[in-house]
Protein backbone atom coordinates (compact mmCIF):
# COMPACT_ATOMS: atom_id res chain seq x y z
CA UNK A 1 0.00 0.00 0.00
CA UNK A 2 1.68 3.69 -0.99
CA UNK A 3 0.27 6.48 0.98
CA UNK A 4 1.45 10.10 -0.04
CA UNK A 5 1.32 12.94 2.47
CA UNK A 6 2.82 16.15 0.86
CA UNK A 7 4.73 16.40 -2.04
CA UNK A 8 8.10 13.84 -2.44
CA UNK A 9 6.56 11.92 0.22
CA UNK A 10 6.11 8.52 -0.25
CA UNK A 11 4.79 6.15 2.83
CA UNK A 12 5.39 2.13 2.16
CA UNK A 13 3.09 -0.46 4.11
CA UNK A 14 3.21 -4.02 4.24
CA UNK A 15 1.01 -6.45 5.95
CA UNK A 16 3.65 -7.67 7.59
CA UNK A 17 5.35 -4.75 8.60
CA UNK A 18 8.84 -5.37 6.74
CA UNK A 19 9.71 -4.19 3.49
CA UNK A 20 12.21 -6.65 1.58
CA UNK A 21 14.37 -5.20 -1.11
CA UNK A 22 15.05 -7.93 -3.37
CA UNK A 23 14.07 -10.81 -1.19
CA UNK A 24 10.24 -11.92 -1.03
CA UNK A 25 10.67 -12.71 2.87
CA UNK A 26 12.54 -10.10 4.80
CA UNK A 27 13.33 -11.02 8.16
CA UNK A 28 13.72 -7.34 9.53
CA UNK A 29 11.40 -3.73 8.49
CA UNK A 30 13.71 -3.22 5.93
CA UNK A 31 15.69 -6.03 4.44
CA UNK A 32 18.26 -5.77 1.57
CA UNK A 33 19.44 -8.32 -0.58
CA UNK A 34 22.82 -6.95 -2.22
CA UNK A 35 24.86 -4.04 -1.27
CA UNK A 36 23.76 -0.58 0.18
CA UNK A 37 25.86 2.87 -0.81
CA UNK A 38 24.81 5.47 1.73
CA UNK A 39 25.55 9.00 0.03
CA UNK A 40 26.42 9.68 -3.57
CA UNK A 41 29.37 7.99 -4.40
CA UNK A 42 29.50 6.16 -0.80
CA UNK A 43 31.35 2.62 -0.22
CA UNK A 44 28.75 0.11 -0.25
CA UNK A 45 28.45 -1.86 2.73
CA UNK A 46 27.98 -5.61 2.22
CA UNK A 47 26.76 -6.70 5.44
CA UNK A 48 26.98 -5.50 9.03
CA UNK A 49 27.39 -8.17 11.64
CA UNK A 50 27.07 -7.45 15.98
CA UNK A 51 28.12 -9.46 18.79
CA UNK A 52 28.40 -9.21 23.00
CA UNK A 53 29.94 -10.63 25.54
CA UNK A 54 31.29 -9.83 29.03
CA UNK A 55 34.67 -9.72 28.73
CA UNK A 56 36.97 -9.36 32.06
CA UNK A 57 40.28 -8.56 31.56
CA UNK A 58 43.23 -8.86 34.00
CA UNK A 59 45.21 -5.84 35.85
CA UNK A 60 47.06 -4.53 33.87
CA UNK A 61 50.16 -3.36 36.37
CA UNK A 62 52.23 -1.90 34.45
CA UNK A 63 52.78 -0.31 30.87
CA UNK A 64 51.27 -3.39 28.54
CA UNK A 65 47.98 -4.92 26.97
CA UNK A 66 45.95 -7.90 27.06
CA UNK A 67 43.61 -9.38 25.02
CA UNK A 68 39.99 -11.49 25.14
CA UNK A 69 38.02 -12.30 22.30
CA UNK A 70 34.29 -11.94 21.27
CA UNK A 71 32.74 -14.62 18.40
CA UNK A 72 31.02 -12.98 15.87
CA UNK A 73 29.78 -15.48 13.18
CA UNK A 74 30.77 -14.41 9.60
CA UNK A 75 33.62 -11.92 10.32
CA UNK A 76 36.42 -12.42 8.11
CA UNK A 77 39.79 -11.23 8.75
CA UNK A 78 40.00 -7.94 7.08
CA UNK A 79 36.68 -6.76 7.77
CA UNK A 80 36.13 -2.89 9.65
CA UNK A 81 35.89 -3.45 13.28
CA UNK A 82 34.42 -0.81 15.61
CA UNK A 83 33.97 -1.47 19.66
CA UNK A 84 31.13 -0.40 22.09
CA UNK A 85 32.81 -0.10 25.27
CA UNK A 86 30.64 0.08 28.17
CA UNK A 87 31.31 3.09 30.32
CA UNK A 88 32.38 1.64 33.50
CA UNK A 89 34.86 -0.63 31.88
CA UNK A 90 36.45 2.80 31.01
CA UNK A 91 40.34 3.50 32.46
CA UNK A 92 41.97 6.31 32.75
CA UNK A 93 45.30 6.46 30.88
CA UNK A 94 43.61 3.02 29.14
CA UNK A 95 42.36 2.17 25.73
CA UNK A 96 40.54 -0.81 23.86
CA UNK A 97 41.10 -1.25 19.81
CA UNK A 98 39.52 -4.19 17.81
CA UNK A 99 40.00 -6.37 15.06
CA UNK A 100 38.90 -9.57 13.55
CA UNK A 101 42.08 -11.76 14.68
CA UNK A 102 40.52 -14.74 12.54
CA UNK A 103 37.25 -16.16 10.77
CA UNK A 104 34.45 -14.83 13.48
CA UNK A 105 36.43 -13.77 16.24
CA UNK A 106 37.05 -10.52 16.63
CA UNK A 107 40.18 -9.61 19.58
CA UNK A 108 39.70 -7.00 22.10
CA UNK A 109 42.92 -5.29 23.23
CA UNK A 110 43.32 -3.26 26.74
CA UNK A 111 45.93 -1.42 26.78
CA UNK A 112 47.25 0.76 29.84
CA UNK A 113 49.91 3.80 29.72
CA UNK A 114 50.29 3.23 33.46
CA UNK A 115 48.55 0.80 35.06
CA UNK A 116 44.48 -0.09 34.70
CA UNK A 117 41.69 -2.84 35.96
CA UNK A 118 38.71 -2.22 33.91
CA UNK A 119 35.46 -3.80 35.21
CA UNK A 120 34.15 -6.34 33.98
CA UNK A 121 31.26 -5.40 30.93
CA UNK A 122 29.25 -6.23 28.17
CA UNK A 123 31.23 -5.41 25.12
CA UNK A 124 29.79 -5.13 21.55
CA UNK A 125 31.50 -5.61 18.50
CA UNK A 126 30.20 -4.77 15.31
CA UNK A 127 31.94 -5.64 11.70
CA UNK A 128 31.53 -4.25 8.80
CA UNK A 129 32.19 -5.81 5.01
CA UNK A 130 32.64 -4.59 2.17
Amino acid sequence: ENNASGPSQMILKTSTGRLGIGEDTPGSKLSVAGDVSIGTGGTPILKHLSATAVLDFANQASIGCNDLTITVTGAAVGDTVAIGTPNGSVVTDGIFTAWVSATNTVTVRFCALTSGNPASGTFRADVWQH
